[in-house]
């Protein structure tokens, strides 16, 4: 069984009950029931165990380059599914307009506190591709979400359907590749997962889409750093007009997660911060 919000939890189970009845290449778990408590709201979801292990678990003769393959055709695959049978999903109808979306979601004060979100923000409109036709996308597509369910036959299985939506195949490629400069310890692995892809794949699909895409999330985890921050921080600092970053080094900010376990937003924020930075910079390159 499975746990999740709502709405996520019924979108998902329409998303399995659809991939039945159509020919997806790819083996994935069977919706059985929707979980609902005592007054009837839907809490969660049953479907049936698929045996297998994930890619990441597999290292002998199957190296990291074979993963961002397997990764590539993969998406290619969800990519192909006909949008028409997904009109349950978050939808968008091309892939400018997905970019932009994600970047009218983010609060003005992150571009009015931090250079850094202003450059990447920049960089990602200057870099916008020709709009690309939208795409069904799985939204999680890491190698733990991927099974070898028969190792005999390499059949995959594909699992965790919750954050399918349609929008920008790009977007599929940057959960996966996430700004990093070595994915899954491949070098130029985004370049690589970008030429996997677009041999398989019906539309091809620039390097710097994947880019704008990986700049996209990290300003989110930024954004997501800085509430947290803002929440914690004492309240005479809160009242300042200053909002240097240098006003905080003294400042331990921490909150509690799982009991006693704290966790260091400043540390987060910072992080953050260096890695839009770094990402923008390589980008600019």
């Amino acid at each position: 069984m499975r746990l999740a919000e709502p709405d996520g939890v019924r979108n998902e189970s329409k998303t399995l009950q659809t991939l039945q009845l159509l020919e997806f290449p790819f083996a994935v778990p069977e919706m059985i029931c929707l979980v609902r408590d005592d007054s009837g709201e839907t809490i969660g979801l049953i479907e049936s165990a698929v045996a297998g292990l994930p890619l990441n678990f597999l290292s002998r003769g199957f190296n990291a380059e074979s993963q961002l393959e397997t990764i590539a055709q993969v998406a290619s695959a969800v990519h192909r599914l006909p949008k028409s049978k997904f009109t349950h999903l978050v939808q968008r109808s091309d892939s400018r307009t997905h970019v932009l979306e994600e970047l009218n979601v983010l609060p003005a004060s992150l571009f009015e506190e931090f250079r850094e979100a202003a450059m990447a923000r920049e960089w990602i409109l200057c870099n916008l591709a020709e709009a690309r036709t939208s795409t069904v996308l799985h939204g999680d597509l890491l190698s733990q979400n991927l099974l070898f369910a028969i190792p005999d036959d390499h059949e995959i299985a594909v699992l965790d359907w919750e954050c399918a939506q349609i929008g920008d195949a790009a977007y599929d490629l940057a959960i996966v590749t996430r700004g990093v400069r070595r994915p899954l310890g491949v070098a130029n692995g985004l370049q690589r997962l970008v030429s996997f892809y677009n041999e398989a794949a019906e539309q091809e699909i620039p390097p710097s889409a994947v880019v704008v895409h990986e700049l996209l999330l990290h300003l989110h985890w930024l954004a997501e750093s800085q509430t947290e921050n803002r929440r914690t921080r004492p309240r005479a600092l809160c009242q300042s007009p200053r909002s240097e970053l240098s006003l905080w080094t003294q400042i331990k900010v921490k909150r509690r997660v799982k009991g006693s376990d704290r966790k260091p937003f400043k540390k987060n924020l910072n992080r953050g911060i260096a890695t839009v930075r770094s990402r923008t910079k390589r980008a600019l390159c």
